[in-house]
């Protein structure tokens, strides 16, 4: 994992899950496929932002922080993640898979926490609707 993801001066820009499906799927056709997935994407405890729809076996989904949020060190930023996770194993379809896409933990980390007073950033960040969760609709970009 990049130092920058626990080095303390970063904060937590994102969390992002690839959607693999058994076959390709062919836009427009795949309309009853997105509708499926953002159903299931609705009932989530902890509801994404956004679906990247693209043509062939995988979409997506990216819960962006809300406000801002920091992990001080990799131990912090890993139980972050197998929180993101069991997420994922509590809510299994027989349509689609759900796991972290190729390069996940080699994104570049969010912006420098450096500017920013104490008071603004969450030093204990959940994957919870508080720190992840979209309470809006979920944006579709195709």
């Amino acid at each position: 994992m990049p130092k920058g993801y626990y080095d303390g001066e970063h904060l937590v820009g994102c969390l992002v899950a690839k959607i693999e499906f058994n076959s390709n799927l062919h836009l427009p056709e795949a309309s009853k496929e997105l509708e499926y997935v953002l159903n299931q994407l609705n009932q989530l405890p902890v509801r994404p932002h956004q679906l990247f729809v693209e043509k062939g076996g995988s979409w997506e989904a990216v819960w962006y922080a809300n406000g801002y949020q920091k992990v001080s060190n990799k131990w912090e930023h890993m139980s972050l993640i197998l929180d993101f996770l069991e997420l994922f194993a509590q809510h299994q379809t027989q349509f689609f898979s759900t796991l972290l896409p190729d390069g996940f933990l080699l994104a570049d980390s969010g912006e420098r926490i450096s500017e920013l007073p104490n008071e603004a950033i969450n030093f204990s960040p959940a994957f919870n609707v508080a720190c992840f969760g979209n309470e809006g609709e979920i944006e579709v970009i195709v």
